[in-house]
């Protein structure tokens, strides 16, 4: 049967519909077959995803392990280092006790012995043995300075300071050690340098003392000067803080210092070479403390230096001026002066110009020359002169040889001497009885000025004889009158300490521990007790603090008298109630410091109606000491 023409083009539309409908499907697969592969794709991205978040929170797992980890070992480290500290710190304190302990005994026995007739060589025996001791107990606190550097417990104490005041007793210092060597030793401040600043004056004497010391030790002959000046700043705070630079020159002429030298000159340990250490001595650290001590004031120290012309060193530090009374050879003009002319004769040519410059402040005129053979051409030639001083050590001719051929020339009324010497003279010689007075150099400004005065106001006067002075005060406990009890343990250094105190008119009585000076005060009234703080039973801290609540403001002075020196060791002192603190070795001079000290604190204290406790007996009376009595 034959399709007809309708059926035929329907069926030909059908076909179309179903090839339409077919390329839809295949449009459709294609189009399903692309979104699986982009969802497989993203499933296989987001697996790696998921497996790099997994991998990441591993990894941050395994670093905070980690990271608690070393922060438990750093916390150990760090616990280890601080009781490394701890344990050195008082490794060292305990070192620095007994050493200090035996070192007190040979130094202060030494002292006694000193003060005694002694032969000449005796003398120089036991001056060896000292100057041994005291530089033995110099490298001991240096290597205890050095400790607390290098840990950071070094701390300054800062005070009023009068600076004058602070380099003179530095040079004073060292003195004795130039004299011996025969070197001439100078000071210069300048005018406008503070008469006063805020410092730590111990520390800045350390750094001076140790500078001019070096500049002694390396200096076969010729000169050492300090020079002292300062510089308002500007860059400081207000402008009326007064603000200044201070600057501290030593210059010496001594082996001067190699270039390849001074790279390790301001190391610790360390010196410029090692035939320095063998011929020299020294343990390197002096600098190494000076520079972080200058440093801590908030300066530095520099230096320059020629091989065999010498070495500057150049200290400077910025501190703030503070009111301070000028003594009055300091402010200028002196009436009694002005206008007298002085002869100068010195072969020193920094000699010269210190006392020239120092007069001239003073309105006097001088004139200065060189030899004993220029001083008389100018009195031959009729120049008149008020005054002269004279130099002891010149060549060809000197001081006492120059004053024979003056005294030809004029009266002593005509021209008063006076006579300056950097190394002693012999008081026995009647050629110096020539002389008005006599001046040690280096010669203070106060010294200068009241010898010139002195001469010029009261005409010609005796020479003193320069008799050896005394230690000891023998008058003191006359002029400080003070009942003392002792405590101390160690058999040599009460003994040592009973003597000392007698040779200064003090009775003793003594107790070995803090419960015998507890027992003591209660048996009698005392004035002051000298307290060891290291002793059995009761330590001297302890008993300290019970004499503070028993005894209130009725109590004595206690002074620690004790080994324990570290700075840590006086704040305990202090803090458990002492009122004063003398480290051992014992120097006399700081021993008689604080008694004053004591005796002008109980006269300052209001009178108490409530009377110490008293009861019947003595305490334990120190007989006297068979060293004391020869």
């Amino acid at each position: 049967m034959r399709l007809s023409d309708r059926d035929m083009q329907r069926d030909g539309l059908v076909g179309s519909e179903l090839e339409l409908l077919r390329e839809e499907v295949r449009t459709a697969r294609r189009a399903s077959d692309i979104t699986a592969r982009l969802v497989v794709e993203q499933f296989v991205k987001l697996e790696q995803v998921l497996h790099l978040l997994e991998q990441t929170a591993a990894s941050e797992h395994d670093l905070r392990t980690e990271a608690e980890r070393r922060s438990v070992e750093l916390r150990e480290a760090q616990a280890a280092a601080e009781g490394a500290s701890r344990a050195k710190s008082a490794f060292l304190a305990t070192m620095s006790h007994e050493i200090r302990t035996p070192m007190n005994a040979i130094i202060g026995m030494t002292t006694l012995l000193l003060d005694g007739d002694l032969s000449g060589q005796q003398r120089e025996f036991v001056e060896t043995v000292r100057s041994s001791g005291e530089h033995l107990l110099t490298i001991i606190n240096d290597i205890l300075d050095f400790s607390k550097i290098e840990a950071g417990r070094m701390e300054l104490e800062y005070r009023s300071v009068d600076m004058r005041r602070c380099v003179e007793q530095a040079i004073d210092l060292v003195a004795q050690r130039a004299a011996e060597k025969h070197i001439e030793l100078s000071c210069w401040i300048e005018a406008h340098t503070p008469s006063a600043i805020e410092g730590d004056a111990t520390r800045l004497s350390q750094i001076l003392v140790n500078l001019l010391g070096n500049a002694i030790k390396f200096t076969a002959q010729g000169e050492v000067v300090l020079s002292v000046g300062g510089r308002l700043l500007s860059d400081v705070g207000a402008a009326d803080e007064d603000w200044y630079e201070l600057t501290f020159d030593v210059k010496d002429t001594g082996i001067g210092i190699p270039e390849e030298g001074m790279a390790r000159l301001f190391r610790s340990f360390s010196q410029v070479d090692a035939s320095t250490t063998r011929l020299y001595g020294g343990t390197g650290l002096g600098l190494a403390i000076c520079r972080r001590l200058a440093e801590m004031m908030g300066g530095d120290i520099t230096v320059t230096s020629e091989v065999g012309v010498g070495s500057t060193f150049h200290l400077a530090i910025r501190a703030q001026a503070v009111a301070h009374e000028e003594p009055i050879y300091l402010r200028g003009d002196q009436p009694q002066l002005t206008g007298r002319r002085l002869l100068i004769v010195d072969d020193n040519a920094t000699n010269r110009r210190i006392v020239s410059l120092q007069t001239k402040a003073w309105g006097m005129e001088s004139v200065a020359v060189a030899s004993g053979a220029e001083a008389l051409e100018l009195l031959r030639a009729g120049e008149a002169f008020d005054i002269a001083a004279l130099d002891l050590q010149m060549p060809e001719m000197d001081g006492v040889m120059l004053a024979d051929a003056i005294r030809q020339l004029r009266t002593a009324d005509e021209l008063p001497l006076v006579l300056l010497s950097s190394w002693g003279w012999n008081g026995s010689d009647p050629r110096l009885r020539q002389f008005a007075c006599t001046m040690a150099k280096p010669v203070k400004s106060s010294q200068l000025y009241n010898g010139l005065l002195g001469v010029l106001a009261h005409g010609r006067r005796e020479a003193p004889t320069p008799a050896r002075r005394s230690a000891f005060q023998a008058d003191l406990a006359e002029q400080v009158p003070l009942r003392i009890l002792l405590a101390e343990d160690n058999s040599i250094n009460l003994r040592l300490a009973t003597v000392l105190l007698s040779r200064l008119g003090y009775r003793v009585d003594v107790a070995g521990n803090g419960l015998e000076v507890l027992a003591a005060l209660e048996r009698q009234s005392y004035d002051v007790v000298l307290m060891d703080v290291q002793m059995p039973e009761m330590d001297g801290l302890e008993a300290t603090r019970l004499v503070r609540a028993r005894y209130g403001p009725g109590r004595p002075q206690i002074v620690a008298m004790t080994a324990n020196a570290l700075a840590e060791d006086r704040q305990n002192c202090l803090d458990a109630g002492m009122d004063d603190y003398v480290p051992k070795p014992i120097m006399v001079d700081a021993l008689m410091a604080a008694l004053r000290r004591a005796g002008q604190a109980l006269a300052d204290l209001p009178p108490t109606s409530a009377e110490p406790v008293a009861h019947g007996g003595a305490a334990l009376q120190q007989e006297p000491d068979p060293v004391d009595q020869q």
